[in-house]
């Protein structure tokens, strides 16, 4: 019927597709936040939950207040982007390199609870928080930023934590390791 509403009123079958794909994404995705104790109510309003639940855990997250953290949180979280629960071997190891709060590392953590995890991040504003949340999986934290060689770097900051970036500099403060 509802086909039929839309064909009376022109629209081209290109269109009634891809609003079909839209409606049928976001009743899923709504649907995966609330198996995991999240509120999905659209990309505009999300924000970065506080906690989630997942295979009987429940997770606390600690992190500043951004729009994109609650984006990254969407993409590995809800939509699984780096498709972790269709991995048909479990890894032994998992690096986290730029690690920002955690929130892959959290998501490796409670697929791949045997996994050994190490997370690299320079920007020093990031530390306590990513400490905090990947302590929750046993993941190893590395206070370095992730380089083609070793030496020192700056950590410079643009905004929004995941926009910041470490540069090579040979006086700086962080830590590179290759």
């Amino acid at each position: 019927a509802l086909r039929r509403a839309f064909a009376r009123q022109c629209i081209p079958t290109s269109e009634w597709v891809r609003l079909m794909n839209y409606l049928v994404d976001h009743a899923s995705r709504f649907l995966r936040a609330a198996r995991m104790g999240v509120l999905w109510n659209g990309t505009t309003r999300f924000v970065l939950p506080r906690q989630f639940t997942y295979n009987s855990r429940t997770i606390k997250i600690v992190g500043p207040e951004e729009k994109s953290l609650a984006w990254v949180f969407r993409d590995l979280l809800l939509d699984d982007e780096y498709g972790l629960r269709e991995l048909s071997k479990k890894p032994a190891n998992v690096l986290d390199i730029g690690g920002n709060i955690g929130l892959f590392s959290l998501w490796a953590g409670v697929n791949f609870p045997e996994a050994t995890i190490h997370v690299y991040e320079p920007n020093p504003a990031l530390l306590e928080s990513l400490a905090s949340n990947v302590g929750q999986v046993g993941a190893t934290v590395f206070a370095e930023g992730v380089s083609g060689n070793d030496g020192c770097g700056v950590f410079i900051e643009h905004g929004e934590s995941m926009v910041g970036q470490c540069t090579v500099a040979p006086t700086g403060d962080i830590s590179l390791v290759s």
